[in-house]
């Protein structure tokens, strides 16, 4: 089965506010410094008005797996998303893909 979604790190240029010359490290300065769940929680709310039932969350919109995925598996409930993959983009750690791990495990999402 295809599943037809919407990628969340696509929305990443609102964390710099969609300044057009912003580098990598903008945006991700951007997004440790002014992303939280709210945040997210709008994101996600937004994505369902599409609506397209399927997301790839991107990790960097969890503050790097940190926050509690019984908090972001509420918010996809909420707003009606399934997820369909938990992107990492990349590894740095064995500790880091663990807890990586963990946290898309708990979602119930393949690791990506």
């Amino acid at each position: 089965m295809v599943k037809v979604g919407t990628i969340t790190a696509s929305y990443m240029w609102e964390s710099v506010n969609y300044k057009v010359d912003a580098t990598w490290d903008d945006l991700m300065t951007g997004f440790k410094e002014r992303w939280t769940p709210p945040r997210l929680d709008d994101l996600l709310r937004r994505i369902a008005a599409i609506p397209m039932p399927y997301i790839e969350l991107w990790k960097t919109q969890t503050q790097g797996s940190t926050w509690d995925p019984g908090t972001v598996g509420a918010m996809l409930d909420k707003h009606g998303l399934t997820i369909a993959s938990y992107c990492v983009g990349g590894v740095g750690s064995l500790e880091g893909l663990e807890r990586d791990y963990q946290f898309a495990s708990a979602l119930g999402a393949p690791l990506m």
